[in-house]
């Protein structure tokens, strides 16, 4: 009892929840920057006069508060006559809220022991395994290029542009057959034994666009962002550290990044059409990065952007939301009350951390929904459960109905084959089918009615 006869651990005693709050703060404050000042880590957490503050930090001491738990730092707290008097006269509410601050994780061990994997411990052993000689090998990892008689013979790749509705136009770097062969035994020999994080659900066998919207329906708030350029975002270097984590040399591990990697020519840079290239994304497509269109380059995304997902779900865990990644589309959804009174502030907390981690969020496109609006990630309205959106619906009709009555080639996208185009388009129905199996079965046989004609 304390002398206003109510319990210490009654957390309707301003004194009680004024030391819960501070112990939070200044825990996650202290974790987070280590050797930290308890002046400046109070500073920090208090709404107050600096005169205040340092009558405060000089009764609880130069102590390393981090080492303490948050119960013996509170109960600390209530003993100090200046906060019991501080609490008195302000409540809680002189203490800074730090909801969404989180400890540090631990760094993360990304080494990996993949015994299946084959010893590569030379140029030449890689060579070998591909089956290749020594001299293909620095010509397809792009090391012959200052020697080349033809400016166009060191290009491994096909570029097109394809027009967006919305920003820049999307440019697919497709390899070229041998290339493209080459590119497949790396991801099923190597890339595909590199563990990803469990809050990857794109480009991965069992998971699937309605894995990836299932977790945020139903929730009170929606949080959606989008990673701006994501492959081009992963340049080589990156690349060639994940291989070096995996035991191989740095010789091997550079010749393996390369053979995965691409620099986009600049006469492609040019030729870009509509809405001119911004410095920043021609920038980075000049640097060697992943290619949109090579078969290593989903996996290789998913495997780099581990640490990202392990800090972001345990960002969302803090906050009591949920998380998932659909390549470059973040969802966070939840219903606890500091996650959804405090969405921006944690929208912002997410963007730091993505910089960190080499990557930026198209700020343009980050929206937050609420329940009684229509809650939409990466084209899936989730406010009941997983479903395709109506537009989705349309659009696809509309695509087929163009090609019934007008044939294919009326519905073909700037410089695409009729082959690319039924490819994707088969695409698109199978994902509606797993949001909606009955409108998608209708979808599905007009297209195979369709496909025989062609």
């Amino acid at each position: 009892m304390n002398d206003r006869g109510v319990s210490e651990s009654d957390p309707g005693d301003p004194i009680e929840a004024a030391a819960s709050a501070l112990a939070r703060a200044l825990r996650a404050e202290l974790r987070t920057a280590p050797g930290e000042s308890i002046d400046r880590a109070l500073t920090r957490s208090l709404r107050l006069e600096t005169a205040e503050i340092r009558r405060l930090a000089d009764q609880l001491g130069p102590v390393a508060a981090a080492d303490e738990s948050e119960t013996d730092l509170a109960a600390r707290l209530r003993e100090m006559p200046a906060f019991r008097r501080l609490a008195r006269a302000h409540g809680p509410s002189f203490v800074r809220p730090r909801s969404f601050l989180v400890e540090p994780l631990p760094a993360p061990d990304l080494r990996w022991s993949l015994p299946r994997t084959p010893r590569l411990a030379t140029p030449g052993d890689l060579a070998d395994w591909l089956g290749l000689r020594p001299a293909e090998l620095d010509w397809f990892a792009g090391r012959c290029r200052e020697h080349s008689a033809r400016p166009d013979s060191w290009r491994h790749y096909h570029c097109r542009w394809i027009p967006k509705r919305r920003g820049p136009d999307r440019l697919i770097e497709s390899p070229k057959p041998f290339l493209k062969s080459i590119q497949r035994t790396l991801l099923h020999d190597l890339v595909a034994a590199i563990p990803v994080h469990e809050a990857a659900h794109g480009f991965r066998r069992g998971r699937s666009i309605r894995t990836f919207a299932e977790p945020h329906a139903g929730h009170s708030l929606v949080l959606r962002l989008d990673l701006r350029q994501f492959f081009p975002s992963i340049h080589q270097p990156r690349v060639a550290s994940l291989f070096r984590r995996m035991g191989y040399p740095g010789e091997v591990a550079a010749l393996l990044a390369a053979l995965c990697c691409h620099r986009t020519p600049l006469p492609v840079l040019e030729s870009a059409p509509g809405r001119r290239l911004s410095w920043e994304a021609r920038q980075r497509l000049r640097l060697p990065h992943l290619p949109q269109g090579a078969p290593t380059s989903p996996a290789l995304s998913n495997a780099i952007a581990f640490r990202l997902d392990r800090r972001l779900a345990g960002l969302a865990r803090a906050a009591g939301a949920r998380y998932t990644r659909y390549a470059d589309d973040l969802a966070f959804s939840g219903d606890a009350p500091e996650f959804v009174r405090g969405g921006a502030r944690f929208a912002r907390h997410v963007a730091a951390i993505v910089l960190e981690e080499g990557f930026a969020c198209e700020h343009h496109k980050t929206q937050l929904m609420r329940a009684h609006q229509r809650q939409r990630i990466a084209g899936v309205v989730v406010n009941v459960r997983p479903n395709a959106a109506r537009a989705t619906w349309d659009e696809l009709r509309a695509i087929l109905h163009r090609c019934e009555s007008r044939g294919i080639a009326a519905a073909l996208e700037a410089d695409e084959t009729e082959t690319e185009f039924l490819q994707r388009l088969r695409g698109r129905i199978a994902a509606f089918r797993q949001l909606n199996p009955d409108r998608g079965e209708r979808l599905r046989d007009r297209f195979e009615a369709l496909v025989p004609s062609t």
